[in-house]
């Protein structure tokens, strides 16, 4: 089975995402920068819930990030799982869609690799959060929800930054390719 391959732009948003048009936004990129990411519906199979983080801005988003430069899919999310909520042991991960997001008003293009990891009773840890996101006061909140709950938070959250709704938009679109995903693989 292919990968679904997603691409979303100004354009797209501006149709799919209330609010959008008056989104505020920085100071416009000087030079176009692009990065790789990783994103992961993380699913504990023991409590049937998924993991979603909330920042210490009340953002609520999938776990994930850019990737380091001598890193690839698999061990960037280990980093940001481990970074963002604490969690170390990983039972398996398979890569479920790929997306790129399109940001023309401040010449941004990342491109994404989404992941379904699943756990199993995840002890609670600390964070390992970077010098730099220590220094800034970020700082991440675990919830773990049922799949559908997720599904409604990312859906109901309501964007107040320009990059918020493509984080938004992007990640109610790999939780619902996920949920298809856990239904076919732990339906029971």
């Amino acid at each position: 089975m292919k990968t679904p391959l997603f691409t979303f732009s100004d354009a797209y948003l501006a149709i799919a995402s209330p609010g959008f048009a008056e989104a505020t936004i920085g100071p416009l990129a000087r030079r176009e920068a692009k990065r790789p990411a990783v994103q992961a519906v993380t699913y504990c199979t023991s409590r049937k819930t998924v993991l979603l983080l909330r920042d210490n801005h009340g953002n609520i988003e999938l776990p994930g990030g850019g990737m380091k430069s001598s890193e690839n899919t698999e061990t960037a999310i280990r980093r940001e799982l481990l970074q963002e909520a604490g969690i170390g042991e990983i039972e398996s991960i398979a890569v479920i869609a790929r997306s790129t997001e399109i940001r023309k008003r401040t010449n941004f293009q990342q491109n994404n690799t989404g992941l379904l990891v699943t756990v199993n009773n995840p002890a609670v840890h600390t964070t390992h959060l970077s010098k730099r996101e220590l220094a800034t006061g970020w700082g991440f909140e675990p919830l773990w929800q049922p799949l559908g709950t997720a599904v409604e938070t990312i859906g109901d959250r309501q964007p107040e930054s320009y990059g918020a709704h493509f984080k938004r938009t992007r990640d109610l679109w790999l939780i619902t390719l996920a949920w298809r995903k856990i239904e076919e693989r732990f339906a029971s």
